[in-house]
């Protein structure tokens, strides 16, 4: 790619379509082929054989690019060629990271409706709806407003939350993992009628004092950890 080309583009985007023009460099050499203007029958052989040494599909594109611009670069044109594309499309696709909410809610399915399992689906499935931890140990029931349709208002007052100050959800009837039936249930079951949402419950399931930040934070791990 000319030096002109190369200053447009960013530092980590420049060093890596330099890495990448530079192994096709080399893997033409290899084979007594000349690298421009590309041809796209070795185009497509070079980033085969990138693809079965397990290179990801987004890594390939990346490739493809680099010798793109070094081809338009040297004044020859680029075209869109099948055997190319093909050979992208051998690339290792990339596994989508696990989503933390469908972790929580599959935990949640797992608990039943005793008093401890109650309040553990309601801490669960509020914090898929991106409740933190400190929010929700934080949590009053003053703090819960029904609203018409029977959806739910929650206003939070945790600091150093990743979210408004005041939420509403919606309620899903029906839904195993609606948040505003399972808040309900607890407090149904845990006669939570004021002051703190969630509370310790011994063994003899007795109520206690507020759950701490920490100790929701290490429920919701476990859950999650449990889940898979």
């Amino acid at each position: 790619m000319t030096a002109q080309g190369l200053a447009s583009m960013n530092a980590a985007t420049r060093a890596t379509y330099t890495t990448s023009w530079s192994a096709f460099v080399a893997w033409c050499a290899a084979r007594d082929l000349a690298p421009l203007p590309v041809d796209p029958a070795a185009a497509a052989a070079w980033l085969q054989a990138r693809a079965r040494g397990g290179r990801s599909q987004a890594s390939l594109r990346v490739d493809c690019a680099a010798l793109a611009g070094q081809q338009r670069a040297a004044g020859f044109l680029w075209a869109r060629d099948e055997r190319i594309v093909r050979a992208i499309a051998r690339g290792r696709v990339k596994a989508r990271p696990p989503d933390p909410a469908a972790a929580l809610r599959r935990a949640a399915a797992g608990y039943d409706h005793s008093l401890r399992g109650s309040r553990d689906r309601a801490l669960l499935l509020l914090a898929a709806e991106r409740f933190t931890g400190a929010a929700l140990a934080a949590l009053d029931v003053e703090h819960l407003e029904p609203l018409a349709g029977g959806d739910l208002r929650v206003t939070t007052s945790a600091p150093f939350t990743t979210m408004p100050a005041v939420r509403e959800l919606a309620r899903r009837p029906g839904e195993s993992a609606c948040a505003v039936e399972a808040v309900e249930l607890w407090r149904r079951r845990g006669q939570r009628r004021f002051g703190a949402l969630f509370t310790s419950i011994s063994r003899a399931d007795r109520l206690g004092d507020r759950l701490s930040a920490d100790m929701v934070r290490r429920l919701l791990r476990r859950a999650k950890a449990g889940a898979g």
